[in-house]
């Protein structure tokens, strides 16, 4: 059953409790019966599907899920993963001896799922906020806080968005829930801001529509079979953010030959002959300015513009080539980000804390 809110302003102790229905507590286990990772999740569907990070289940050989109010644990599987917005999909089902009676036990008892926000004016700094996970073990906590900032690209994807909030988060946050008063889920609890390793009282949460989008490509990624992450378009390059903070003048006094634009953009930088970029056209000091003619001043706007562009299609790229302006057609690939790599590693940027 879907949630229903007795308050358009604030969540009630009840609507608190209701909540609780749909968290569940993840352990993952390896070899040994004793779990690798601890974290959280929550349900997206009756039939419980459950929305997680994917650092929680990261090189887990069987998950154990715990519903609220419940002792016993139900054996989770993987049916998606994301690992560049961080997050993955989970199912359980209710034990039985046949598919038909689990199917009839879930007809008969839906499990309590959440809804996403899909009211953009609704994800938008100052709203009031609630966190639910299982921080340090302490299992189904809630904390308050306010959507501090509405918009940020990923921290390993600019087609990520992130909403930064102060409801306390703590290890084991992760894959929790970020819901407004009115129970929709605006965001999935994914990092803690900590400088020099210390908390500095924000958190980062996958915002609604990223994750949306997201779970619409897992159920579609036929992971079962494939067992292969979704794939993201990409145009294969790395780059700097020309802006008016100073970033175009130093980096002609770095590189005086070069004709740095006076311009915002998105300057390509230590691009190789042999390159996917290289050969579709680009050179280095290329400042991408739009895209299909959809502006690119930052890397948001670079992603808003190739979202709905599909792996081997063309695009159209307005870029300054030393003053100049010119078009590139350009076939986009996909992303080679090494996820295991990462994920292996304390590849984390310092003030990040995975939670």
């Amino acid at each position: 059953m879907c949630m229903v809110w007795s308050s358009a302003y604030a969540m009630t102790p009840a609507d608190i409790s209701e909540v609780k229905e749909s968290i569940v507590f993840i352990g993952v286990y390896a070899d040994k019966d004793i779990p690798k990772q601890l974290g959280s999740g929550f349900f997206i569907s009756p039939s419980g599907m459950i929305m997680t990070n994917y650092h929680v289940i990261h090189r887990g050989k069987s998950i154990r899920v715990w519903k609220y109010g419940e002792f016993t644990y139900y054996e989770a599987i993987v049916v998606g993963i994301d690992p560049l917005a961080d997050l993955a999909l989970l199912q359980i089902a209710r034990p039985a001896n046949t598919s038909d009676e689990s199917f009839e036990l879930v007809k008969n008892n839906p499990f309590p799922f959440l809804r996403f926000q899909t009211d953009p004016e609704k994800i938008v700094t100052g709203v009031d906020v609630w966190a639910f996970g299982n921080p340090m073990s302490n299992r189904f906590v809630t904390t308050k806080g306010i959507i501090t900032t509405d918009a940020l690209p990923g921290f390993l994807s600019p087609f990520v968005r992130q909403i930064v909030h102060d409801a306390v988060l703590n290890s084991g946050s992760s894959g929790g829930p970020l819901l407004t008063s009115d129970g929709k889920v605006v965001g999935v609890n994914t990092y803690i801001m900590s400088p020099n390793g210390e908390y500095s009282g924000l958190g980062s949460a996958i915002r609604a529509d990223t994750v949306m989008r997201s779970v619409n490509n897992m159920l579609n990624s036929d992971y079962l079979n494939q067992e292969k992450p979704i794939p993201y378009p990409a145009l294969d390059i790395m780059f700097v953010e020309l802006d008016d903070m100073g970033t175009n003048d130093a980096l002609q006094k770095a590189f005086p030959i070069q004709k740095i634009p006076n311009t915002f953009g998105i300057m390509i930088r230590g691009i190789e002959v042999d390159d996917y970029s290289y050969i579709q056209g680009l050179r280095n000091y290329d400042t991408i300015v739009a895209v299909n003619g959809l502006p690119t001043n930052d890397r948001l706007q670079l992603a808003d513009a190739l979202l709905g562009n599909e792996i081997d299609e063309s695009v159209i790229l307005l870029v300054i080539r030393r003053g100049v302006f010119i078009n590139v057609k350009f076939v986009l690939t996909f992303s080679k980000f090494d996820y295991n790599k990462y994920y292996d590693k304390d590849n984390t940027p310092q003030q990040l804390v995975p939670r």
